[in-house]
């Protein structure tokens, strides 16, 4: 039986710190005490996450553009994305994906997994991450 993702099994703790930091803080254990927290009446969830991408904060608004290659294009085309999401198959076969998203966690993990069957086209800062990502990957295997 496959594992579920940790977002399904676990209790993630927002605080300023989660926002600021960690975007993996997770804890396994809670305590029972006596003080009160009050949540900010102007506090908004979804301005710091967004809920169809999973758990992960943001630093603001991305628009993801990713293009996929024309081998997977109609497995692309079928699939829901993101509820923000447009889908446009180029003459070649390849499906170019848009959405917007809070943060860029998930959209880098979509790219990891299809690896060179996608190109990140925008934004700057997801391309930059999966280059280093990849060259970590590659690093690994230097020498082997």
């Amino acid at each position: 039986q496959a594992s579920k993702p940790p977002y399904k099994t676990a209790i993630f703790a927002f605080t300023q710190e989660f926002f600021l930091s960690d975007p993996d803080f997770i804890f396994n254990a809670i305590e029972e005490t006596k003080e009160r927290y009050m949540i900010p009446s102007d506090f908004r969830l979804t301005k710091y996450m967004d809920p169809q991408m999973g758990v992960w904060s943001g630093s603001g608004m991305f628009r993801v553009v990713l293009l996929f290659d024309k081998s997977i294009g109609q497995f692309v085309l079928e699939r829901t994305w993101h509820h923000t999401q447009h889908l446009e198959q180029l003459e070649d076969g390849s499906v170019k994906l848009t959405f917007t998203t809070s943060q860029l966690h998930d959209p880098k993990r979509i790219v990891m997994t299809y690896g060179s069957l996608v190109k990140v086209l925008e934004p700057p800062e997801l391309i930059e991450d999966v280059r280093d990502e990849l060259k970590k990957a590659l690093a690994m295997y230097k020498g082997r």
